[in-house]
């Protein structure tokens, strides 16, 4: 049987697929590949483990996506997954960002190229999706 490498794309979209199905958490990482449920709640490093389990991503594709996801946020993924104002949907929409930048490198002519994220774009739809003032965190 040919192993398959699953793509960094697939992998992200997956993640914010069952974050948006299954819900999301702060304050400690729920979701492990190597714990016992795929469907209870995540965080953004316990959801992109969960994707690895559903896609079948080893554990390179599961390393190179935390390194993508914390360069992309400069820093480390938990503590931006934790900050008191961080909401489900600031990180749907950054693992979402994350695949669409993912699928533009994996599919340049010239071969897979560094990821890039339009952080304006994203940054815009945020804001225009942001709750009004004192609506909830939204732990789903």
């Amino acid at each position: 049987m040919t192993h398959h490498p699953i793509s960094l794309s697939r992998l992200f979209a997956t993640a914010a697929d069952r974050l948006e199905t299954d819900g999301w958490t702060t304050g400690h990482h729920r979701g492990s590949p190597w714990g016992t449920s795929t469907t209870s709640r995540a965080c953004a490093e316990g959801v992109l483990a969960k994707a690895a389990v559903v896609t079948g991503a080893d554990r390179i594709a599961l390393a190179r996506a935390f390194a993508v996801l914390a360069d992309v946020l400069r820093g480390p993924i938990a503590a931006w997954n934790d900050e008191p104002f961080r909401t489900k949907a600031d990180v749907v929409l950054v693992l979402r960002a994350c695949a669409r930048a993912a699928h533009v490198a994996e599919t340049e002519p010239a071969g897979p190229a560094p990821i890039a994220i339009d952080w304006d774009a994203a940054l815009v739809h945020l804001l225009a999706s942001q709750p009004s003032e004192g609506a909830s965190r939204e732990h789903q």
